[in-house]
């Protein structure tokens, strides 16, 4: 019952928090990134309106006595209702991610690269972008093949690279990533598929997105 009544008075909140700023239901919204745009404030509020629905569908649920047959057909219509709400919020925030594809698409990331990786990045852009994040992809360039951290018998180099925000704080953890090169030698090349994964909870850190950050890797 605990759980029950802490779902409903959280619905109600985020209905009240909503109602109060106005937004066409909304809630919140975040600034626009100069480099991801609005796609952190769309995470959040899909994010918002996921909650609030499945909050209203358990408490309209809990209404029902599950030892009473004639409850059954009203938990069904109950059911139908919340799935069809949950299918029509969906294809709008999908056609919203749409929207701003083109926006997105083809926009260069800032990079960093750390003092003595023994690697460059001389481009990067964003290839794609979908519902909870990005695709970005990005070429190195090997500038010192005994700095670098090329695998032993492959023509491979391992990288860890991090969000890094406005502040120059991470946002979430660390990703690995074993990227492809030409050779192994200085002046061989390779393309980084980076996924840029934007979802709730750091949605408004993502706001404050500023750059792609590669660093040591331990």
């Amino acid at each position: 019952m605990k759980k029950y009544f802490s779902k409903i008075l959280f619905a109600i909140i985020c209905g009240m928090f909503i109602a109060s700023c106005g937004s066409g239901g909304s809630g919140k919204k975040l600034a626009t990134n100069g480099v991801l745009g609005d796609l952190p404030n769309l995470v959040l509020q899909k994010h918002l309106t996921d909650s609030i629905r499945n909050a209203e569908e358990e408490a309209a649920m809990r209404k029902l006595n599950p030892n009473k047959q004639s409850d059954w057909a009203k938990a069904m219509k109950i059911d139908e209702k919340f799935k069809l709400r949950k299918k029509t919020e969906t294809e709008k925030y999908n056609a919203e991610v749409e929207k701003i594809k083109p926006t997105l698409i083809g926009k260069s990331i800032p990079v960093e690269v750390e003092n003595g990786l023994g690697f460059e990045i001389t481009s990067s852009k964003i290839i794609n972008a979908e519902s909870h994040g990005i695709q970005i992809e990005l070429e190195l360039k090997i500038t010192d093949v005994k700095a670098a951290n090329i695998m032993r018998y492959a023509k491979q180099i391992y990288l860890t690279a991090q969000n890094i925000d406005k502040d120059g704080n991470q946002i979430g953890s660390n990703g690995g990533y074993y990227v492809e090169i030409s050779d192994r030698a200085n002046g061989a090349t390779g393309i980084i598929k980076y996924y840029l994964g934007i979802y709730a909870r750091d949605a408004e850190r993502f706001s404050n997105f500023a750059k792609i950050k590669f660093v040591k890797s331990k």
